[in-house]
């Protein structure tokens, strides 16, 4: 099994931005939730593949190695946007369950 490619060779995002997102991102946990819930996720997931990250590829690679079942029912903690959901989805997963303080 493969997971899919979350980066992005070409992204909209300059040095700029990608220092203001991080330069404005909270470090108060509550205020971080409120952060996101602002952030639309398609800009999200845009600004994520512009940094090169590759946590859901990682984790979707070590839930391949604990070799459960298909059916097997998964909670993703944390969830965002969702790639590690959609990736595991893709790969024939279908009993998933994803939990995130954000809203958005």
């Amino acid at each position: 099994m493969s997971s899919a490619d979350h980066s992005s060779p070409k992204s909209a995002f300059s040095n700029d931005l990608v220092e203001k997102f991080y330069h404005d991102m909270p470090n108060d946990n509550k205020l971080m939730v409120d952060f996101y819930d602002h952030t639309s996720p398609d800009i999200y997931d845009e600004f994520m593949g512009s940094v090169n990250y590759t946590e859901p590829d990682e984790i979707i690679k070590q839930v391949f190695a604990l070799s459960l079942p298909q059916t097997a029912k998964i909670l993703d903690v944390g969830a965002g946007t969702g790639l590690i959901g959609e990736s595991l989805y893709k790969n024939g997963y279908d009993n998933l369950h994803a939990s995130d303080p954000s809203k958005t």
